[in-house]
């Protein structure tokens, strides 16, 4: 319990600086879900109030009249400005979509560089002890694979989780609105389907885990066969070697298909819940429309935002899978990150580093002839000059001006 509650907080520590975005995304995307929860209400009002000519409410009844006014009566004409009306919301509601989408790639674009470089320079300063033992292929994986994992969840799965949210509270409210005996039946599936995504959440998170672990030892043998190749040909191992990542890519295989196993189920009993729920409301609404109890405007409402609900919140066991995947890329990512920097280890800046290149490359290089006199002092000049600018001390502002 304290480790998952640990890398929350490093889930949410990475999202410093990015704040701000999120923020902003998070505001487009509930301006943009109000819009599209528009065009079943204006549905709704169409055909109660203009076709069929019943009571609306207060609120559209002021909307109806008002599109009576500009046709000038016409029904046809009503419908049409109706229809453009649905036009309109929907399109706007998918700009302040693409808003929300721009500032949430923005914002996990600059996480995962942030995280790279971090990374790189944790790496740059690692004692040789710690690379002798670590495995280049499982750093490797952890340095790409395992950032892009962590990305892609900031990326789209954070926002979707907070789209779902969004989506719930507000169609709670419409259902209420609308009519408040009908709304226990339109939210009934809701949470067995939330339940099923949590179970589906821990089932993955640990599939997951394995099966990247089983990537990082079938990725390490690969690695050490490219670099050592020659010496796998001169003791005549290719057989051996061909037998062991025989061995690591056929458990990589198994662990990947069980995953896949697992999500296969997931999403066939989550359809199965969500047509179970359009159903229930088609059924309840339909039996209530019958004997009177709700007009027919009001049930297309009710499948309308049902399903504009049921679909995504079932999203939420792909949501809660990638936060599982997210958070063991992000738990081999810390054990990196967690390791002992070496105190003495002190790297140049990079003039220095550049002089002492070119130093060592003087003095090995075998095509290297011998200088003039007047090539030696140029050299001995510009070397003491590099020098002298490496070790000499900051000059103050004061004396630079």
């Amino acid at each position: 319990m304290a480790e998952t509650k640990n890398k929350f907080k490093a889930l949410w520590d990475l999202t410093a600086g990015q704040r701000r975005r999120y923020l902003l995304g998070a505001i487009a995307m509930t301006i943009g879900i109000a819009l599209l929860y528009l065009s079943p209400l204006i549905v709704r009002a169409a055909i109660d109030g203009l076709i069929q000519q019943k009571p609306v409410g207060t609120g559209q009844e002021i909307f109806v009249r008002a599109i009576r006014s500009i046709s000038g009566g016409s029904l046809a004409g009503s419908l049409f400005i109706a229809a453009l009306l649905v036009i309109a919301v929907t399109a706007m509601g998918g700009a302040f979509t693409y808003l929300k989408g721009q500032s949430a790639a923005l914002a996990s674009e600059s996480i995962a560089r942030q995280l790279r470089n971090r990374l790189y320079n944790h790496l740059q300063h690692l004692s040789v002890a710690y690379h002798d033992t670590a495995k280049t292929g499982d750093l490797v994986q952890r340095c790409t694979s395992d950032v892009d994992t962590v990305r892609l969840f900031y990326a789209s799965q954070l926002v979707e989780l907070g789209r779902c949210v969004v989506l719930a509270i507000l169609a709670l409210g419409i259902f209420l609105w609308l009519d408040w005996k009908m709304t226990p039946v339109a939210m009934a599936m809701l949470p067995v389907v939330l339940a099923f995504a949590l179970i589906f959440f821990k089932r993955v998170q640990n599939s997951f885990k394995a099966m990247d672990e089983a990537e990082g030892a079938m990725t390490t043998v690969l690695q050490e066969n490219l670099t050592g190749i020659r010496v796998v040909r001169a003791f005549s191992r290719q057989e051996f070697e061909i037998d062991k990542f025989e061995q690591r890519n056929r458990t990589h295989r198994d662990l990947n298909y069980h995953l896949f196993w697992i999500m296969a189920y997931y999403w066939a009993c989550s359809d199965f819940l969500c047509l179970a729920q359009t159903a229930l409301v088609l059924m309840v609404g339909g039996w209530r429309v019958a004997h009177g109890a709700m007009s027919i405007g009001t049930l297309v409402a009710f499948i309308t935002l049902v399903s504009m609900l049921i679909w995504p919140v079932r999203q939420m066991g792909r949501i809660l899978s990638e936060l599982g995947k997210a958070m063991v890329a992000l738990g081999r990512i810390q054990e990196i990150l967690a390791s002992q920097r070496n105190p003495n280890l002190k790297i140049p800046p990079p003039a220095c580093r550049i002089a002492q290149k070119e130093r060592s490359r003087c003095a090995t290089s075998p095509s290297h002839t011998a200088p003039s006199k007047s090539s030696k002092a140029s050299i001995s000049r510009s070397a003491r000059e590099k020098q002298s600018r490496c070790s000499a001390p900051p000059v103050p502002a004061k004396q630079r001006s």
